[in-house]
């Protein structure tokens, strides 16, 4: 009689192989409560589970009872898990299960707060070196470009007479595509 575990990301399997199936099957977890038991499988295994989270099925052939649990797989499931063959614990296989403790996630948290803000500051510093640089962003026919405020590039600009200035407050344009254009446009001239 043996008792092995297989661990995934939101579960974890025992598969109890008895020699010589014949009489109930019960599982125990780590607190020495059933959590899963299947009657004498003869003429057919019959099984059920004590919690909603736990299965069971029973493989006549195999010799095979096997229980899976879902749920969050932490240290809480650490200890040892047992399998009973027959009555008053006849026979019996113990496996400990040892899960890690989790890191402090509130480590990771920080650290992604800090890159947020760090990237948001990076944009906004690149958005006000291309205002400065640039000079104005405007929208034309849909299209992002810049121009000089020079009387000679005035004349240039004088055919844009659908032009929409993005530096005034739009319903439907918002600073952000000012300076994404911008941004977008340095690196082309560069």
């Amino acid at each position: 009689m043996c008792l092995h575990w297989t661990l995934r990301s939101n579960s974890i399997t025992f598969n109890c192989k008895i020699d010589d199936l014949h009489l109930p099957v019960y599982i125990h977890n780590n607190f020495g409560k059933e959590i899963a038991r299947c009657g004498i499988p003869i003429p057919f295994p019959l099984c059920t589970a004590t919690y909603s989270n736990t299965t069971v099925r029973q493989n006549i052939d195999t010799n095979e009872t096997v229980v899976g649990v879902k749920g969050i797989i932490d240290d809480s499931l650490n200890g040892n898990w047992s399998c009973h063959h027959g009555y008053g614990s006849m026979y019996n296989a113990v496996v400990e299960i040892n899960i890690p403790v989790l890191q402090d996630l509130s480590c990771l948290k920080e650290v992604s707060f800090y890159t947020l803000t760090g990237v948001v500051i990076s944009l906004v510093m690149i958005g006000i070196f291309c205002l400065l640089v640039k000079g104005k962003c405007k929208l034309t026919k849909g299209a992002a470009t810049q121009y000089n405020t020079n009387n000679d590039d005035r004349e240039n600009n004088a055919h844009d007479e659908d032009a929409i200035d993005l530096n005034e407050e739009e319903e439907n344009h918002s600073g952000n595509f000012c300076i994404n254009s911008l941004y977008l446009n340095v690196f082309k001239s560069v």
